[in-house]
């Protein structure tokens, strides 16, 4: 949301960091899912992931037209996309999503929405075969780092280690990488260790324009990131959370996806309340972060009345396995 919403480099290279840890999350999540929840039965995965990412993003999608078609002027100079006329096949690839794994679409409702796309390509792959074997996930992981080494030695854009979904294969599989080494492995990490790479993880993130020189975000510090996010995401089983953590834990869950969702369309309501000719900064971020808190929070709340108590259902229709995988359904 920061960097969104600030957009200047250094904020923007927030966005670069979480983007990608959240990558290796997922793919750590997914790969549990797959394994511990679904047993890989394809109908339940892909209803269930149906349900828990289309609902909330249609629904932002229509509020976002909405909102475009109430302040025309101000949303084509807030978000240069929006001024684009939306045709009925912008429309229609906006709402299909897969197309903005892509690019090119020049009109987009949720502009981060890219990485939707992208997730829903990576539970493909995962489902296919890098979730299902450490083989599978290796050759994944070697695949998406060769793709790296190789944009890296030519010398290629940053975009194009960041923006194109080859580049995201490296950090899906490194967390499904994560996920069967601690199915298989006897070395129990430490809570101190966990809290160490987690302080790391964090002073990483803040580093560039102090600690190192500007474009470490987008060279070093990149890969840096993924490897002790991927380190944190292994370490975080050694923490043993209290009641008031797990709490804090579940709602900052709940709202991460709806804020992500909704952030641009709160952005938009607090520059139309400031009235400015300024359309990012902390002026806006502070006048816009309780729309979008609310916003955020009616959304995770309509989707918990209305759309888990259907994801749970197909969820435990079956039960592949006994014991299956409650750490995976938090995760999930």
């Amino acid at each position: 949301m920061l960097a969104h919403l600030i957009h200047t480099p250094y904020y923007l290279d927030l966005g670069y960091y979480a983007v990608r840890a959240f990558f290796v999350l997922s793919g750590f999540a997914m790969t549990a899912a797959l394994n511990e929840v679904y047993g890989f039965d394809g109908k339940r995965f892909w209803i269930n992931r149906f349900l828990r990412l289309a609902p909330p993003y249609l629904t932002v999608c229509f509020l976002t037209a909405l909102a475009i078609r109430c302040c025309p002027l101000e949303a084509a100079r807030f978000m240069p996309r929006w001024a684009y006329p939306a045709t009925a096949a912008d429309v229609a690839e906006n709402l299909s999503e897969m197309p903005l794994a892509f690019g090119g679409l020049q009109f987009r409702y949720i502009e981060p929405a890219w990485t939707l796309a992208v997730e829903i390509i990576m539970y493909a792959i995962l489902w296919i075969g890098m979730g299902r074997s450490a083989r599978g996930a290796f050759i994944c992981f070697a695949n998406g780092a060769a793709y790296h080494c190789y944009k890296l030695f030519t010398g290629a854009p940053f975009e194009e280690r960041y923006f194109a979904l080859e580049s995201a294969l490296l950090s899906f599989a490194a967390g499904a990488l994560i996920y069967f080494w601690c199915k298989r492995s006897t070395l129990q990490t430490r809570a101190d260790f966990a809290l160490f790479v987690s302080l790391a993880w964090l002073i990483n993130f803040f580093a560039e324009g102090t600690l190192m020189p500007d474009g470490y975000a987008k060279q070093a510090g990149f890969y840096v990131n993924v490897t002790l996010a991927a380190l944190v995401v292994a370490s975080q089983p050694a923490l043993r959370p209290g009641p008031l953590a797990r709490r804090i834990d579940t709602i900052l869950g709940n709202l991460s996806y709806p804020i992500f969702l909704v952030h641009w369309l709160g952005g938009l309501a607090g520059y139309v309340l400031l009235s400015s000719t300024i359309p990012r900064g902390w002026e806006l971020v502070l006048a816009s972060a309780p729309v979008i808190v609310i916003l955020a929070a009616a959304l995770a709340w309509l989707n918990g009345r209305f759309v888990e108590p259907l994801r749970w259902r197909v969820r435990n229709a079956e039960t592949p396995r006994e014991n299956a995988g409650a750490a995976a359904i938090c995760l999930e």
